[in-house]
């Protein structure tokens, strides 16, 4: 046989392989459950890397109806970024046509700002002092905590975090903890506290609801179990979590909900997707920029498993900025996001 023709047959095959793997990001919501399509369409974003080097040879080789193919599902692979950067072009043509206009302002648009902080803690193993150290020092309004154990608690309690947060709320243990339970700590005066919020098998959600002048607050810190603790429950874990939204909020009153957290799970992951169309947004989506957020030691590649969910119920909210930060002792970096609302009137806790 041709050797021509053989590289030809061969680059076709790799091709249709790397096709139908574009294609899993769309499967149906749920059916990513099978083991192993959550590890491989978490790996999409990386995909562009076989496609190129395909593009590359095919174009070395004189092979242009492969080229254009593999270019063309080049182009397809970028849909794991263009939620990131279509945000990001919307914003910045938003910026500058309002800027012009004299008329957008963020600081007399929405006058409250409130910072969310979360982290996975590794089996309790993640440093107290370094997490009250951060939660100081970049004025953190509420902490949600992932993976926690009683003696991380004591650690957190020695190094004095009732100073910074004068309410806190644990998740119910249970049997299905998947590395420990939840936690939650806020500057603010709860309205009401519950260590656990829907049916998950996973650790439970714990949530503080809180209010501020006239917006209700909810907050939840959630951990759907990884992929490897049960595919099932990980798809089912993640797409439960949209019950928080219906559950804890009336028709009538204003309500931002955020739920904050190790999804152990990406924006390609279709069941990740049907949790935001809930009605909750992705803060790194909004912002139009992509953080990693594990592991901690792997610069490239990486992935955003951790994420800040929030939705405005009869009011507005807005993701103002966003960052990570590296912390001893977890593979998961904390995961910081400022969101504002806007108030009637000035409120007391600005």
């Amino acid at each position: 046989m041709d050797s021509h023709l053989l590289l030809c047959q061969i680059t076709w095959a790799i091709l249709a392989i790397l096709a139908i793997w574009q294609l899993l990001r769309w499967i149906p919501a749920g059916t990513d459950k099978l083991n192993p399509l959550p590890y491989v369409i978490a790996l999409l974003q990386l995909s562009y890397i076989p496609l190129l080097l395909i593009a590359i040879i095919s174009a070395a080789f004189n092979m242009k109806h492969e080229c254009i193919a593999s270019i063309i599902i080049l182009l397809i692979s970028f849909t794991s970024h263009t939620p990131y950067v279509f945000k990001k072009i919307k914003k910045i043509f938003h910026f500058f046509f309002k800027s012009k206009s004299n008329t957008y302002n963020h600081e007399s648009t929405y006058n409250k700002k409130i910072r969310i902080m979360t982290l996975n803690c590794r089996y309790g193993r993640a440093n107290a002092k370094q997490i009250v150290e951060i939660a100081k020092e970049n004025n953190i309004d509420t902490l949600l905590l992932q993976e926690v154990n009683k003696q991380l608690i004591k650690k957190l309690h020695d190094f004095h975090i009732e100073d910074i947060f004068s309410t806190q709320q644990l998740g119910e243990e249970s049997e299905n903890d998947n590395g420990g339970f939840n936690a939650i700590f806020t500057k603010y005066s709860p309205q009401r506290t519950l260590d656990k919020t829907v049916n998950i098998d996973a650790s439970n959600v714990p949530l503080v609801t809180t209010k501020i002048d006239d917006i209700t607050l909810n907050f939840a810190s959630a951990h759907p179990k990884s992929p490897m603790r049960g595919c099932v429950s990980w798809s089912e874990g993640i797409r439960i979590l949209s019950k928080i939204l219906k559950t804890f909020r009336l028709e009538n009153s204003k309500v931002i909900t955020i739920i904050a957290g190790d999804f152990n799970s990406t924006i390609d992951h279709p069941s990740f997707r049907k949790l935001l169309s809930s009605g909750l947004k992705d803060s790194a989506i909004e912002l139009g920029c992509r953080l990693r957020t594990w592991p901690t030691w792997l610069r490239w590649p990486n992935f955003t498993l951790d994420h800040i969910l929030f939705n405005a119920h009869n009011c507005s909210s807005h993701a103002l900025s966003h960052k990570s930060i590296a912390v001893k002792g977890t593979d998961h970096l904390a995961y910081i996001t400022c969101i504002s609302f806007k108030l009637n009137r000035p409120s007391r806790y600005a």
